[in-house]
């Protein structure tokens, strides 16, 4: 019952504040996606499943073939490889400018679910032309929030970025620590999917939306 009281008393704020609506986004799995979803449908919310949402501890994957090198000492990411808390303010106006980034992906977006030092960009010629942004989980591990290629973009900017998100959480989480990522598309599922070689917990990420 403490779920849905708190559930009624969110919707109360809301209302209060002149809401029109109460949104929500979780990721769950289990019993708890079950209750999550049933408190919110009691409500009038509709629970939408958005795409999957992966958990993989990655103190397994020393020897992988794709992350192995970048959670062993001596790696050295490439030079394009920049850390975000290192970008100037330029840089980040012209990022945010380019029409080819969905909102939502869009740094100005996450940087409130991300670290300046866990999202790393690819920068070319004093340009952003990829990056990868990535913050910390609840239980002391990854999450990877978003992630973007531009057209002029090298394809082996995007592992690049990967990699180097990886070495800094081996580093700042102490070895062994889990890491969160989606993946929208079914081509990008199954990549995933092979990557992590099965080895995953799978969550539903929900979207629910309380008419007030």
């Amino acid at each position: 019952g403490w779920g849905g009281a708190l559930g009624d008393l969110a919707v109360q704020q809301a209302i209060e504040r002149g809401a029109a609506y109460l949104t929500c986004g979780y990721v769950l799995d289990g019993a708890e996606l079950t209750a999550m979803n049933a408190l919110f449908a009691r409500r009038g919310g509709a629970p939408r499943y958005e795409c999957p949402v992966y958990r993989v501890d990655l103190s397994g994957y020393g020897e992988a073939p794709f992350t192995g090198a970048a959670l062993r000492s001596g790696y050295r990411p490439a030079a394009a490889v920049t850390a975000f808390s290192q970008l100037t303010r330029q840089q980040l106006d012209r990022l945010d400018a380019r029409a080819d980034i969905p909102g939502w992906m869009r740094w100005s977006a996450c940087a409130g679910r991300c670290g300046p030092d866990l999202s790393l960009a690819w920068v070319q010629e004093g340009q952003v032309t990829a990056y990868l942004l990535g913050g910390e989980s609840a239980d002391g591990g990854c999450v990877l929030n978003a992630a973007w290629r531009g057209a002029e973009a090298p394809a082996a900017s995007f592992p690049a970025l990967l990699r180097g998100v990886l070495n800094r959480c081996w580093y700042q989480f102490g070895g062994g620590f889990p890491c969160y990522f989606s993946a929208v598309s079914t081509a990008v599922q199954a990549l995933a999917r092979t990557l992590v070689r099965g080895s995953c917990r799978e969550y539903a990420q929900m979207y629910a939306r309380i008419p007030l």
